[in-house]
């Protein structure tokens, strides 16, 4: 248990049981992790190592990722992104029209990934195949959140959006007091918020 962190030099830690105590330093390379199953899984440039040491060969190289709620994971690079199951494999590949790929989340059968140029793509979950887009502005800070048929995510222009999750409808939105940092979450009252930065 505790906080893992990733350093620049390729050190895993654990926070949060006294001392921090290092798991791995072997990860030079490393871009990012997230946890399955109580262990890392760590995103490197051109792969996964997952923790039951299966490696997922990526077909791009790899800026970002994070995991999804059905066990899978979303990573996205300059130009591309790959939806990876919960098995490791490449399911498949996007790539948008304008602008980089970026963070997404799975719901409703569908990914919703958000991309540099401020826009919010449906995918269809089984194949990639796109459903529509939704056109904001301004780059998207942190993966969006999915509720109660809402696409929800902050973006740098300021702005908090709610999409439609079935037409990509905006439905509601509001300017954020500063540039969101991270967010919107839901919380138990059912509210999404988010942090703006500096305020």
């Amino acid at each position: 248990s505790g906080t893992l962190v990733l350093d620049t030099e390729g050190n895993l830690w654990q926070l949060g049981e006294g001392q921090p105590k290092t798991l791995f330093s072997d990860l030079k390379g490393a871009i990012g992790l997230w946890v399955e199953e109580g262990r890392p899984a760590i995103l490197f440039k051109d792969r996964i190592e997952r923790p039951d040491g299966r490696r997922v060969t990526l077909p791009f190289q790899a800026t970002g990722g994070h995991p999804l709620p059905d066990g899978g994971c979303w990573v996205w690079g300059a130009a591309m992104a790959a939806r990876i199951s919960s098995e490791g494999a490449v399911l498949w590949s996007w790539s948008p029209p304008i602008g980089a790929p970026g963070p997404a989340v799975l719901a409703e059968g569908q990914v919703f990934s958000t991309t540099s140029s401020g826009s919010l793509w449906a995918l269809r979950d089984r194949d990639g195949k796109p459903r529509y887009a939704y056109r904001g502005g301004g780059s998207v800070v942190t993966p969006p959140t999915a509720t109660g048929g809402l696409v929800v995510y902050a973006s740098s222009d300021h702005m908090v959006r709610a999409v439609r999750a079935r037409d990509g409808q905006l439905a509601w939105q509001f300017r954020a007091s500063g540039r969101p940092s991270f967010g919107p979450y839901p919380v138990a009252a059912g509210l999404l918020v988010a942090e703006a930065g500096g305020r």
